[in-house]
């Protein structure tokens, strides 16, 4: 099976309240702090050499740091169902810069990797983890009671870009940074 590519903003783990990860309902897959990202654009299984037009169509001169700030807890898929938990950013304002960065990059990135345009609409986020893959009631009032704790309302910088595919088996992380710009 292929393996899925997608451009993202390294999350920077400075900025993440300590509690956020260590506060997930038990069972939950937690992500490592080095794998927590903003998604610009999903590229999924489209092979290296797409994924790697679509990195070579990005012109990020003028456009980092871009500056965000932590809102609440949210929930990715289905509610009955989630496929992931994790924390909505710039939740009070459709204009933010993170938000424009996204919508004005994240179509032509897919174009140059020959996909058809995303017509969900933009949405920042950092996914913290997945749930188990079999849930039960006691989880189930675990991720009531993680949702309705307060919002950390954190501030949080992306300096960096960076094109990813999943990780080495055996790795604990759950993707790789195939490159970035700037460089670490």
């Amino acid at each position: 099976m292929e393996a899925n590519w997608f451009i993202a903003l390294p999350f920077p783990p400075e900025s993440l309240p300590r509690e956020e990860l260590q506060g997930l309902p038990a069972g939950t897959r937690a992500f490592e702090p080095a794998d927590l990202h903003v998604t610009v654009t999903f590229l999924g299984a489209v092979g290296e050499r797409c994924a790697r037009e679509a990195w070579r169509a990005l012109d990020i001169r003028e456009a980092l740091p871009l500056s965000a700030t932590i809102g609440p807890r949210a929930l990715f898929g289905s509610p009955r169902r989630p496929s992931a938990l994790g924390l909505d950013l710039d939740p009070d304002t459709d204009d933010s810069a993170l938000t424009g960065f996204i919508a004005e990059w994240r179509n032509e990135l897919r174009t140059a990797a020959g996909l058809a345009p995303e017509q969900r609409p933009v949405r920042p986020h950092v996914t913290l983890g997945r749930p188990p893959r079999r849930t039960d009631a006691a989880w189930q009032r675990a991720l009531a009671a993680w949702i309705d704790r307060p919002a950390a309302h954190a501030p949080a910088t992306f300096e960096r870009i960076a094109l990813y595919t999943r990780a080495e088996p055996g790795d604990r992380r759950r993707f790789r940074e195939v490159c970035s710009c700037p460089t670490p």
